[in-house]
């Protein structure tokens, strides 16, 4: 920072106090001169500007606020600030009582940064310029002359000019009644009943004596046939009509309403009576003997009537028969009498003429069936023509948002933080409203809400609404989260809280609101939109409101009604049935008018009360809120998420006694538990009487392309230890709803953890081919099966609809085998679970003719069901392939990058600790709780939307920093532990001469180069790097579990390495095995194999090409990569090659390449002496743009299929495009390698954190880099390490070593310098080894979970049965086979040959083995298999590298 910069702050911060001890014309001095000595920095105009304007020097104000801007503008100034001097610009004009001004600059603020205090200031100066436009216009003269021009208008039958002339009348003078009646008049004529209804109202509202406006409103209503309404309408004008000068009008329009009321309908008297007979006020009526005997007069003389309609009580049940079509007027004798009514019977006929047909002749023509459904549509739309009249208009009778009833107050968290309630409730509170806006993104608002229940809502039921257009969190008073809020007007919306089923009036509610400032899916634009830093959410709605429980009940109906009609076939007869019905209910609806709801529901039920036959297909429902762990929202979102959706899902459990909520993820079960108590014991409750049902025995529903199979066994080993400890018991039922495509070794792993059924759907998203199956058993490599079922609806979300119950019938693939199907029904992705409508719907559907029958359950008890009925049952072999979302094996390089290094971190660290416990046991605590929380993090990161890469730049943002701390944890631990087992420690002399101390935490020994700082005391190194700041050692034969010893000075012979310019300008790596040539560009044209004396690269192709191929996916951007994408690339040719290390022991090239404008690669190329692997250590600095960088391997060599490393095993994947379910497979996930092999020989690619890759015909691709823009607009931008290999080998893949040597690759020996006097007494055992088994691999050693036993992990690598012995150095006491959850499930032998027992010091005894033992136990294993081993270890123990135990 410059000295002016530095001088010209200083003088700022002197102004800044100043100011605030009101020295104004000190102050401005200060910043002045700042000004002179930095005039790069508006911030000391807008300073001085806020000065002026507190000294009332408002012109001067403006003056610098504006030089400030265009200042800011050529130097572009930071937006907000520029925002902020229009803000104060607008402020000088409101102080100047310049209103459009003041408007206009505030605008402009609002354009550069949208703050809600601007927007409010905003707010005001609109209202106060308004306010004034109102006062400035008012003239009751004018509106006198105005009203007059109507009248005139209006005698012209011009009633739109009237109208024109009223509204003017209004505006000038909108106190006078007149004009609001005149002008219902003419809305009435043009039939804009709901304009006229508004006019009626307003003329009350202004002068409730005023019986014209009370006629006119009759007349409306009238209109509008709502007659029963009519008549109180016009009861009401009959007692203001004092001096009777409308009592004419008032009579005729009540005659008129009777016999409209006598004729209405059409329906037979049958069907009257029956509807009567329904109705129990009716019921009521007539069974009453004081009613009967008035009838009786009425009927034998008229003229009584008058008296007994002077009794407002008989006068109401009056109306309320001729409403029902009991009574109607006799046509003799209107006369001046309203109210001469009489009972006739409808049976009674004067002529037979009049005696109707059974069925009646239509009188309206045919339904068009495509007009039908768009009416019956457009009925219980909110976005229709007429929704303003329609069924979703009545569901409320009565709504306020008075501040009378309705008190809140608001506390804005500072910054983005989420602060638990029992901080929130201790802030300092401030008073807010309707039309507030709240932001930005991510940030918290707590509301605080005073309700007062109106006493017109005693006896109702009464709803808080509220819409902020956001998701939100009630808790009561006592902290406890009582439901979620979701804003916006979608199908998840969730705006209502039921405060009272039975209001008394009067009585006060005290609650909060947690408002999260984003949507349910984040605040992107569109679905997967990159998150808007800086968004704005209006609470829009915040009332009271009494529902009408007919009119919803009637919205429920008629939803599964019109749905049979849509979506059955058009020529099923139910579909047919269903539309008349729905038209039926339709035409009966009368808005405003709750007899005609009840009709409507009369209708509704001789429609759905037609059952099913019993060999329907049954549907078995269960609520689900599918919660992405973190998605298009971080972790944190996702806790407060979790509480939002389970305590409304428990709300509906007390509502709903037979309702059951299926919920998966121990993880967000674990985080209730831990920041919601009071929520978790509600949970509990729930769980206990079987309504809330925990599923899915994983700690959170993972990604199973990626994770190692170790991943997926702690998977599974923490989430059914969680549910067996908080829920007592373990789920059946692996549940992976959403996951990408599915390892073909799941099965095994499942039912080796407990759960022997499967269920997903994510297949049915496949873009290219429909998977073949719904109910199924699903078969992994090694032959375990699990029951698997694919929800035929094809969501996880499903809205309880009929067409989904259709759906579920059609897309059943098994239905030969299996009539039954499972309905996951709810809102999900981002939480909130099933509303009320989805559960009322499902009622109604559980067994109605046309679809399915349906009821709620749990899922175990669907799988049951599915076992005892099923026939029989289809099997798949091997993996689930996911034809869609194939760039997440890519997407997110350094996620990926991290995972698979910290899953063999978290590999090592346990060996080492497990071995420390028996060779240590008395200094050596176990890191059991670092161990647990590390793999809670990596499981948690192994999530399907993240470690997938399909996450927002939040997601990996936290994602990272839990991955950077499991490394710097587990590496810290290795480094101890590895000293606690080395008897290394802070006091070892490092003096003396210096030596490699090595333990090899594989199975096998292996030798490898190690790079090694430079060091003095550790002698001559064979070579030193190119850089000379480190050397290379060779480590020669270390034993598999075993700590081996190395002097850098001393080594075994090896074939030197050498590394030459050709004569042709070519470059050539060469060792004893492989001679390896490079053209100038760094592509590999040669790989001559000296052992087999062959050529390994295809006569004029090429091997590390790189390739950038244009990636733009249909839509999923971070997910997708389309078949089309091989169509159109770039082959990356040019760079520089140079040698950069010349031997013995490594040689190696540097390439450096321009991939782009924008992008660049070096490389390294080694070979070792003594390797047959060639490895490319890469650097990429990568700024693209829907581009995917691939590097591919042209082979001289001939297969149909090629090997990729999955968990436990491998996949074979064909290598050409015979069928549309071979070329689906253009991009496949593996792991460590993938290998193709002809008789003879093969090549293996291999990778350290790359799993996306190709092998077509004889090409093999490794996929790189992506750069997708959604939902992370920067998705891996930046710099990028990685390493490749590859490995060309002798044997078909079937009988090489390259799974041994894929584990080489990413599982460096751990090494680390030791003083010599150390050194010389190790002597290298192997505390485990496996013999007669090359095909099996030890992968796992760890400690027990509740005992100090030693649990090992093997599995079968190749596809063979096997009989491995397993022997250790360490004194076996005994062997038990177990499962995953460590249980045991039988014994194996152990024999010792050397055990290490009774220890006295220097002593210890040898038993002699029997005649023909052979040392250690016998494991058979079939093709695949993963055995889980539990061995107990002798008491007394020492440790092994002080003993030479060899035999």
């Amino acid at each position: 920072m410059s000295e002016e910069k530095q001088q010209a702050i200083k003088e700022k911060e002197q102004g800044n106090a100043l100011y605030k001890q009101h020295q104004f014309d000190e102050a401005i001095q200060h910043y002045d001169k700042a000004w002179e000595l930095d005039n790069t920095d508006i911030t000391y105009l807008t300073n001085k500007a806020a000065v002026l304007f507190e000294q009332g020097k408002y012109d001067d104000c403006i003056k610098v606020c504006e030089d400030a801007v265009e200042k800011g503008r050529d130097m572009r100034a930071d937006y907000k600030t520029i925002a902020k001097a229009y803000a104060r610009i607008g402020n000088a004009y409101m102080k100047k009582d310049d209103l459009d001004n003041a408007i206009k600059y505030y605008n402009k603020s609002l354009t550069e940064h949208r703050t809600p205090d601007v927007l409010a200031k905003l707010r005001e100066a609109e209202k106060l310029k308004a306010q004034r436009e109102k006062e400035a216009y008012y003239d009751p003269k004018l509106a006198e002359e105005a009203r007059n021009a109507g009248n005139e208008l209006y005698k012209k039958n011009d009633w739109p000019g009237a109208i024109q002339q009223y509204t003017e009348s209004i505006k000038r003078n909108d106190k006078d009644v007149r004009a609001y009646s005149n002008r219902s008049a003419c809305y009435l004529k043009l039939l804009a009943l709901s304009e006229a209804m508004k006019d009626a109202e307003k003329c009350i509202e202004l002068d409730p004596e005023f019986a014209r406006g009370y006629t006119r409103k009759a007349a409306v209503e009238f209109a509008k046939k709502d007659y029963s309404e009519c008549l109180e309408t016009c009861m009401l004008a009959k007692e203001k009509d004092k001096d009777g000068k409308l009592s004419h009008e008032i009579q005729q329009q009540m005659m008129k309403c009777y016999a409209a009321m006598n004729a209405q309908g059409g329906e037979s008297q049958e069907e009257t009576l029956k509807r009567a007979a329904n109705d129990p006020e009716v019921q009521r009526i007539l069974g009453d003997p004081v009613m009967q005997q008035i009838l009786q007069q009425m009927q034998q003389d008229p003229m009584a009537a008058q008296e007994h309609l002077k009794n407002p009580q008989i006068a109401a049940k009056i109306r309320k028969l001729i409403a029902a079509g009991i009574l109607k007027k006799r046509k003799s004798v209107w006369g001046t009498l309203v109210g001469a009514m009489i009972n006739e019977s409808r049976h009674d006929y004067s002529d037979v003429k009049n005696i109707p047909f059974r069925p009646p002749a239509t009188q309206t023509p045919r339904l068009i069936r495509s007009i039908t459904i768009d009416r019956c549509n457009n009925f219980t739309s909110g976005g229709a023509n007429g929704n303003n009249i329609n069924l979703l208009s009545q569901l409320y009778r009565a709504r306020t948002d008075s501040e009378e009833f309705i008190k809140v107050h608001v506390w804005s968290v500072p910054g983005l933080k989420r602060v638990p309630f029992e901080e929130a409730v201790l802030q300092e509170f401030r008073p807010t409203g309707l039309g507030e806006w709240f932001g930005p993104s991510w940030s918290t608002h707590w509301f605080l809400i005073q309700v007062t229940i109106p006493v017109p809502f005693a006896g109702k039921e009464v709803h808080f609404l509220w819409n902020s257009d956001n998701e939100g969190l009630i808790f009561g008073e006592d902290g406890m989260p009582l439901q979620g809020l979701t804003g916006g007007a979608g199908s998840d919306a969730r705006h209502e809280y039921i405060l009272t089923t039975n209001a008394q009036g009067g009585e006060k509610y005290t609650f909060y609101i947690e408002m999260a400032c984003n949507g349910m899916f984040g605040t992107g634009n569109g679905l997967i939109g990159p998150p808007d830093p800086n968004r704005f959410f209006n609470l829009n709605e915040c009332e009271l409101a009494v529902p009408n429980n007919e009119a919803w009940a009637l919205l429920y109906d008629y939803q599964v009604i019109l749905g049979i009609a849509r979506d059955l076939p058009e020529d099923h007869i139910r579909a047919s049935h269903a539309l008349y019905t729905a038209n039926r209910i339709v035409n009966a609806f009368k808005p405003g008018y709750d007899k005609s709801l009840v009709e409507g529901r009369r209708i509704a039920q001789e429609f759905l009360k037609q059952r099913n036959g019993g060999a329907q297909h049954r549907v078995m429902a269960t609520g689900h809120c599918h919660l992405d762990t973190a998605w298009l929202w971080p972790f944190a979102e996702t806790i407060r998420k979790a509480a939002r959706s389970w305590s409304t899902q428990i709300n509906l459990m007390d509502k709903y006694s037979d309702y059951k909520f299926t919920c998966s993820q121990a993880q967000q079960y674990e985080w209730i538990k831990r920041k919601y108590p009071k929520l978790w014991t509600r949970i509990l409750e729930k769980a206990a009487i079987g309504q809330f049902c925990p599923i899915g025995g994983t700690w959170i529903e993972m990604d199973t392309n990626i994770p190692s199979g170790e991943s997926l066994c702690r998977q599974m080993l923490l989430g059914q230890r969680f549910f067996e400890k908080e829920f007592g018991a373990r789920s059946e039922v692996l549940w992976l709803p959403d996951s990408f495509g599915y390892s073909s070794q799941l099965p095994q792993i499942a039912r080796l953890a407990g759960m022997k059924y499967f269920f997903t759907q994510k297949l049915s998203w496949n873009n290219i081919n429909k998977f073949p199956y719904t109910t199924f058993y699903w078969s992994s490599l090694d032959g375990s099966k699990v029951l698997c079922h694919m929800a035929p609806s094809e969501t996880y979300n499903a809205q309880g609809t009929p067409e989904e119950l259709i759906r579920s019938v059609r897309n059943h693939r098994d239905k030969e085998y299996s009539n039954t199907s499972l309905l996951v029904f709810g809102n999900g992705d981002g939480g909130g679970g099933p509303l009320s409508s989805m559960i009322e719907r499902l009622k109604r559907m559980e067994d109605v003719d046309g679809l399915p029958k349906v009821r709620m359950g749990n899922v175990p008890d669907f799988y049951k069901s599915l076992e005892d009925e099923a026939h029989e049952l289809s099997t798949w072999k091997g993996e689930l392939y996911f034809e869609l979302h194939r760039g997440t094996y890519t997407s997110q390089s350094l996620i990926k990058r991290y995972n698979r290094k910290n899953e063999y971190l978290l590999r090592d660290l346990e060996t080492l600790a497990t071995l420390a416990l028996y060779t240590n046991s008395k200094e050596f605590i176990y890191p059991q709780q670092d161990l647990e929380t590390m793999w809670k993090m990596l499981c948690l990161c192994q999530f399907h939307d993240v470690v997938t890469g399909s996450s927002i730049s939040m997601v990996y943002d936290d994602a990272i920093d839990m991955m950077v701390e499991i490394d710097e944890i587990a590496t810290r631990l290795i480094s101890e532990t590895a000293d606690k087992i080395w008897g290394l420690s802070s006091t070892t002399s490092l003096l003396l001469r210096q030596g490699i101390m090595v333990f090899n935490t594989l199975p096998w020994s292996r030798t490898e180069v190690l790079e090694i700082p430079v060091n003095e005391n550790l002698g001559v190194m064979p070579q030193y790097s190119a850089f000379g700041n480190s050397g290379f050692v060779l480590a020669n034969d270390a034993l598999g579990f075993a700590t081996s010893a190395y002097f850098a000075d001393q080594y075994s012979a090896f074939t030197p390495a050498s590394a030459v310019i050709s004569s042709n300008g070519t470059f050539v790596l060469e060792n004893s095995y492989l001679q390896v040539v490079f053209d100038k560009d760094g592509s590999m044209i040669g790989l001559y194999d000296k052992e087999a004396k062959r050529q390994v690269i295809s006569a004029g192709q090429r091997g590390n090409v790189f390739k950038i191929f244009d990636d733009i996916p249909l839509f999923w951007d971070a997910w997708d990569v389309e078949i089309y994408h091989l169509e159109k690339f770039d082959t990356v040719d040019g760079g520089n090659v140079r040698i950069l290390d010349h031997g013995p022991l490594r040689v190696s090239l540097v390439v450096e390449k321009k991939l782009s404008e924008t992008s660049q690669l070096r490389q390294q190329i080694n070979l070792n002496a003594t390797s047959r692997r060639i490895d490319f250590e890469t650097e990429v600095d990568w700024d693209e743009n829907r581009r995917f960088l691939k590097v591919e391997f042209a082979w001289n060599i001939l297969a149909d299929h090629a090997f990729y490393d999955t968990q436990f095993g491998h996949n074979q994947r064909p290598t050409h495009y015979n069928t549309s379910w071979e070329s689906a497979k253009f991009e496949v996930c593996g792991h460590k390698y993938a290998d193709i092999s002809e008789f003879g020989y093969g090549v293996a690619l291999m990778s350290d954190s790359k799993y996306g890759f190709a092998t077509h015909e004889n090409v093999m691709r490794l996929s790189l880099l992506r750069s997708a823009k959604a939902p992370d607009a920067k998705s891996d931008i930046g710099r990028h390490v990685f390493k490749y290999a590859i490995y060309p080998h002798n044997g078909h893949f079937m009988q090489a070593d390259v799974v041994r040597e894929s584990y080489n690759f990413n599982i460096p020996l751990l090494a680390k310098i030791a003083p010599e006097d150390v050194l010389v007494n190790v002597k290298p055992v192997s505390y485990f080894k496996i013999e007669d088994a090359p095909n099996v691999i030890l992968e796992t050693i760890k400690k027990a979970e509740d005992s100090n036993d030693i649990i090992l992990r093997l599995y079968e690598a190749y596809g063979g049965h096997a009989k491995a012995r397993l022997i250790s150095s360490l004194p076996v006491e005994s062997v038990q086979l177990c499962n995953i959850l460590e249980e045991d499930l039988s014994f194996v032998p152990y024999v010792t040959l050397n055990p290490m027992k009774n220890f006295n010091d220097d002593v210890y005894n040898t038993l002699s083995p029997m005649p023909d033992e052979e040392e250690g136990a016998v494991i058979a294993f079939d093709p695949f298999q993963v055995v889980t081993v539990r061995l107990k270890i002798g008491a007394d123990v020492v440790s092994l590298d002080q003993w030479d135990l060899t035999l």
